[in-house]
């Protein structure tokens, strides 16, 4: 199995790095947004995390090869979009 891709990944704490805090900071506002709107492009760090656990726990039902971000946050227990 490939490696997951998510959308977008929104950490939990601040980054150490000035540039990522720049730009999390200019993307703050449209994180909200965008969970409500399409909870299934947004990635948290933790639910990301989970998902890795997940996939790697024996007997997980993994969808393919590939895990969108939606994949992930039903794997990480997140919430996404009811279809």
């Amino acid at each position: 199995m490939g490696p997951p891709r998510p959308t977008g990944a929104h950490p939990p704490r601040p980054s150490r790095t000035r540039l990522y805090r720049v730009l999390y900071a200019v993307t703050a506002p449209l994180v909200p947004l965008l969970r409500r709107f399409a909870p299934d492009l947004v990635v948290t760090s933790e639910a990301f995390g989970r998902a890795m656990i997940a996939v790697a726990t024996p007997g997980t039902e993994v969808p393919g090869h590939i895990l969108r971000p939606a994949d992930i946050n039903r794997l990480g227990g997140a919430p996404t979009r009811k279809n």
